[in-house]
């Protein structure tokens, strides 16, 4: 508790003194950000759980973001951006199927709204007021660069010593199912902050993208040379987790970034995109194979029975045989699912049919965020979040179109690959927290962006650096 109390004390003034000094929306961008360099089980304890430290205390990025909030509602200069923009609808929605499919499914209490608000309103609310002018992103780049930097730094660290730089400051990372010491291509898997390589991984797909747009100005010209090859680190960052999902998402970023920066090429893209899927769709058996073989899966492999049928098992298989095994529960989910309680471990405790008891045995996790939140909020809770996340795409994209030739197309272009980039990488890991928050939170960024657009606050700015 002690350490937990200090961090959020020292992050609460970081807040404060740059609201003061500077600016109470852009000091959100300071504060919240900096608790993603906190490891997850930093927490102030609700609750004792033998087998997971998972949402049973109170985390720094909550704790601090609510602070901040609070904070900011009284401090001179606050604006309040509450004209909707399109992503609002969706975000909103979202939050009352959390709420209406708990309060429905589970005992109503404090927590039903208390979660909720922990999971979606701070992490959207915050990103949105933070980013109301062009003038946060001129102060706050390198900032927000240097974030995913120190992250990928410390995974290269454990990845090649093996040794954890934050479970040296912060005590060792308790055992949430992942091994402790699981070496991959000669490189033990680096956890970072998070309870699992693919968490961190994730995370530092998505902050790839501030990274990105410092090395783009650098490519310009604009800034030291030196951003041009912060990338690297960030890659090998990612690559020291030893996560396919997150190595696969540094290509899908790419991509992103063609596709939002250069209109041109769009439809191009998607005809490339179609011919990919019916390829894989084709040829999913070697490309399959070849996965399994990069990592030494076959090896490992098992014969699971599915409807009285044979099927090898992997983790790379397994991520798509979930769809086999759980479609009576996924049919069963409804409109508002089956609610949080239900899906908060693993195996998850729905109805799912007939299935062999040994197959559900093997088969016991859903690594795919929109699986996950369809047996959790039903069809409603997924079109919320699947619509919440295409709006926000949308609104990175008409920004880089509109302010095409300025800084601002470069941000909203390497932003909203990012974003685009760890969606895509969802598909193959559930949400934790520790993803949930900074891609909401990027979210939260796109909707600021598209508020400001509309109410004609980018309209006279420039990005070039400040004289002072």
């Amino acid at each position: 508790m002690f350490v937990w109390l200090t961090v959020v004390l020292l992050l609460t003034g970081l807040y404060l003194y740059w609201a003061i000094r500077f600016d109470p929306a852009e000091a959100l961008g300071v504060a919240i950000p900096a608790t993603w360099l906190f490891p997850a089980w930093v927490l102030l304890p609700f609750f004792y759980s033998p087998n997971s430290i998972v949402a049973t205390g109170l985390d720094v990025k909550v704790a601090v973001t609510s602070i901040c909030l609070i904070l900011y509602c009284f401090i001179p200069g606050r604006r309040f951006p509450v004209k909707f923009v399109l992503s609002d609808y969706a975000m909103l929605t979202l939050f009352v199927v959390h709420h209406c499919s708990d309060a429905l499914n589970d005992e109503w209490t404090w927590t039903v709204p208390a979660r909720a608000c922990a999971e979606w309103y701070l992490p959207y609310i915050a990103g949105r007021a933070c980013l109301q002018s062009a003038r946060t992103i001129r102060r706050l780049w390198a900032y927000w660069a240097a974030i995913g930097i120190v992250l990928g730094l410390a995974a290269i660290i454990e990845g090649v010593t093996r040794v954890n730089p934050f479970e040296l400051v912060f005590g060792i990372r308790p055992y949430e199912g992942a091994s402790h010491d699981h070496v991959r291509w000669g490189l033990r898997r680096a956890y970072g902050v998070t309870l699992n390589p693919i968490y961190f991984g994730s995370i530092q797909v998505l902050l790839l993208g501030w990274i990105a747009y410092a090395a783009f100005r650098s490519l310009k010209k604009e800034i030291h040379w030196v951003w041009a090859f912060a990338p690297a680190v960030a890659l090998l960052g990612i690559i020291c987790t030893g996560s396919r999902g997150p190595i696969f998402g540094v290509g899908f970023l790419a991509v992103g970034i063609v596709y939002f920066m250069v209109a041109r090429y769009r439809l191009l893209l998607w005809g490339a995109a179609g011919v990919l899927t019916v390829t894989m769709a084709f040829f999913a058996s070697p490309i399959l194979n070849a996965l399994d073989q990069w990592t030494g899966e076959s090896k490992r492999a098992r014969i699971i029975m599915i409807d009285g049928q044979e099927h090898v098992l992997t983790n790379v298989r397994a991520r798509l045989l979930l769809f086999e095994v759980n479609k009576i529960a996924f049919q069963r989910s409804g409109l508002l699912g089956f609610g949080t309680e239900s899906v908060s471990g693993f195996p998850v405790n729905v109805p799912v049919g007939g299935v062999e008891a040994e197959t559900l045995r093997k088969v016991w996790t859903i690594e795919n965020t929109y699986a996950l939140l369809l047996l959790r909020f039903g069809y409603l809770g997924l079109g919320a979040f699947a619509a919440a996340a295409l709006l926000s795409l949308f609104q990175y994209q008409r920004i880089a179109d509109r302010y095409q030739g300025t800084d601002l197309h470069w941000f909203a272009g390497t932003v909203g690959a990012a974003t685009f980039a760890t969606l895509i990488v969802q598909g193959s890991v559930w949400m934790p927290h520790e993803i949930g928050f900074p891609l909401v939170y990027f979210f939260g960024l796109s909707a600021g962006l598209a508020y400001a657009d509309r109410n004609g606050d980018l309209e006279d700015e420039n990005l070039e650096e400040d004289e002072d």
